[in-house]
């Protein structure tokens, strides 16, 4: 049986983007997919802060946030 993720999955996305660029902005890091193309060091960068930050933002939701059907006592 599939669990539902949608709004878990699709808020930790909203978040993530938020942070990704707010530590951006902190660090001074730059980095434009169409003027400096994919293979390079900046790419990778990017893509690991994104993959790294939606893991604990996506697995922070699912702790916290109740699920659907779930029974609390």
């Amino acid at each position: 049986m599939r669990k539902d993720t949608g709004p878990t999955a699709f808020l930790s996305l909203f978040i993530t983007y938020l942070l990704v660029k707010v530590m951006h902005h902190l660090i001074g890091f730059e980095y434009d997919l169409f003027s400096e193309g994919l293979l390079n060091m900046k790419f990778i960068i990017d893509i690991a802060s994104w993959g790294i930050v939606y893991a604990a933002v996506y697995f922070l939701l699912r702790k916290l946030l109740p699920r659907k059907g779930a029974t609390t006592d």
